[in-house]
């Protein structure tokens, strides 16, 4: 009996992991979502020059909210 509860319990989990499979996006799908971070603006010009891409630039005051914090984050 207790062993075909642990083959039941198996079966469950793989069935919940082949779903994921299914669903789960691909390397290719996730690439959006990986930058390449510089510095500073004049590395990011050198490489958008050297590989044709353009520069996605993010500000950071370090400022959060209206009592200008100083957190380190954007």
């Amino acid at each position: 009996m207790a062993t075909l509860t642990a083959h039941a319990q198996y079966m469950n989990v793989q069935e919940i992991l082949d779903e994921f499979e299914a669903v789960r996006p691909s390397a290719e799908d996730m690439t959006i979502y990986r930058h390449d971070w510089v510095a500073t603006l004049k590395q990011a010009k050198n490489r958008a020059k050297k590989e044709g891409r353009p520069i996605f630039f993010i500000g950071n005051t370090n400022i959060s909210g209206p009592t200008n914090f100083y957190s380190g984050h954007c």
